[in-house]
């Protein structure tokens, strides 16, 4: 699978096939860089997030809505009220975790329209990552850009209790912009590695 601009995702065999397919709606306000994934529970299911969620079934998925808005509407414009990150847990069923350009981050189930907002605590600037420890239940890693508004500090915040309360741990990262996070799998959350604009950053 690959994504071209505003979120129009294309699926490729071996055999040569290819087929284009987008969300349930071409209406729906998206980034650019729609963020989708393989469901890592199960491969025959898909995510997506325009200003929702869009569960998919199968390889070349049919799109439904699986969440209501999960920004705060369009206030500014729409590029500015986007899903910007998703990611699945690693330990419960169905789990997802949402961020969006507007500062909210979300936990849900998808196949019940169940959500739960976890962004108190959290900066109120656009989520780049969201991800769950691989190790540690109820662990949550969240990076986040201030560019937006002025704001050149850098932002990684961890929950330990499921987005109750939130951590930084952005340590002795310079001033710039985290744009991704990778937590080192089989290193029980000891090594982390920080995509920011001024190169990646690890940490012990």
């Amino acid at each position: 699978y690959y994504e071209i601009q505003n979120g129009f995702i294309v699926g490729h065999t071996s055999a040569g096939f290819n087929a284009g397919f987008s969300g349930e709606s071409d209406e729906d306000r998206r980034s650019w860089d729609m963020p989708y994934m393989i469901s890592r529970q199960n491969p025959e299911k898909m995510y997506a997030g325009t200003y929702r969620i869009h569960l998919g079934e199968g390889h070349i998925p049919f799109w439904v809505a699986a969440s209501e808005d999960l920004t705060d509407g369009v206030i500014f414009g729409s590029s500015y009220h986007v899903i910007t990150a998703l990611d699945e847990d690693y330990f419960t069923q169905n789990q997802i975790y949402v961020g969006t350009s507007d500062a909210n981050v979300w936990k849900g189930d998808p196949s019940n329209f169940s959500w739960t907002n976890i962004s108190a605590g959290l900066p109120n600037r656009y989520v780049s990552s969201v991800h769950p420890s691989p190790h540690v239940a109820d662990r949550i890693f969240v990076t986040q850009t201030g560019y937006r508004d002025n704001d050149f500090s850098s932002h990684i915040h961890r929950s330990d209790d499921g987005g109750l309360t939130w951590t930084s741990v952005a340590g002795d990262l310079p001033a710039v912009s985290v744009n991704d996070l990778a937590v080192i799998p089989g290193r029980a959350d000891s090594v982390l590695c920080a995509a920011t604009d001024w190169g990646v950053f690890i940490t012990l």
